[in-house]
């Protein structure tokens, strides 16, 4: 009779199982940091680099702004200027002849035209999320708000121009008198035209309300659109100055 014999593997301890299942789990945890970390140093790149052209954009508007203040003040005595000279009276040549003088290119309008591309680059990208600065994120909506607000109420310039001040000034003016250099306001020039042009002395409509209603237009450009857009244009400026020091400082921008 033969006698068989088992042999006995030895069976793995629990011990055994729990450290692989350890060494596993850290390997899984390991790939997961790793992963996470290289997303937030591809974010973290990606929200430098929207940050500074932000920043470069900011920098541009805000040279516009300056511009325009400055150009808001001299548009503002001008269209004043005319208001006087209709509350007095342009009866007569030479009188006329200021008026048009003063007119000059009394119908041509300047708006900013803002850079929006960076903003709405981070904005539809989910990136702004990652401008986790509080006071940056306040400077932003700041910003962002009061520069929609002066769109729009450039937009109402604009209209108000196209649909009722153009019109009347192309039905009412000659206007080879008012546009003799779009670069330069030449007296000199203007003298030459005015002495070689038929010399108009009154309104070209002949409506005997042109003055008053030139007056009340005037009026209203002068007041409404180009003192309010001047002030608009001062609050930006403040806000634009202020979220363009805390992007140098939160990114170390020059």
């Amino acid at each position: 009779m033969d006698v068989h014999t088992h042999t006995h593997t030895e069976r793995k301890r629990l011990k055994h199982y729990l450290f692989e299942f350890l060494m596993l789990f850290l390997a899984v945890f390991a790939g997961f940091l790793a992963e996470n970390l290289r997303e937030h140093i591809v974010e973290q790149k990606r929200t430098n680099l929207y940050a500074e052209q932000f920043y470069e954009e900011l920098r541009l508007d805000t040279s516009s702004l300056v511009s325009f203040i400055k150009n808001s003040g001299v548009v503002y005595k001008k269209y004043d200027t005319l208001v006087k000279m209709l509350k007095t009276g342009v009866s007569g040549d030479k009188k006329w002849k200021e008026f048009y003088y003063y007119s000059f290119d009394v119908d041509v309008y300047n708006t900013i035209t803002f850079h929006n591309a960076s903003f709405e680059q981070i904005k539809n990208s989910g990136s702004l999320r990652y401008f986790t600065s509080k006071p940056l994120v306040d400077a932003i909506q700041d910003y962002i708000g009061a520069k929609d607000y002066v769109e729009s109420f450039q937009t109402g310039l604009v209209n108000y121009f196209d649909n009722r001040f153009t019109p009347f000034v192309e039905a009412n003016f000659d206007k080879e008198l008012l546009y003799y250099d779009v670069h330069y306001h030449d007296r000199n020039r203007f003298d030459s035209l005015w002495n070689n042009s038929s010399k108009p002395t009154m309104f070209l409509s002949g409506n005997k309300n042109a003055a008053i209603m030139y007056k009340n237009m005037l009026l209203t450009i002068k007041d409404f659109y180009v003192q309010s857009l001047g002030d608009f244009y001062m609050g930006l400026l403040s806000k634009s100055n202020h979220l363009i020091d805390i992007l140098r400082k939160e990114y170390h921008l020059k």
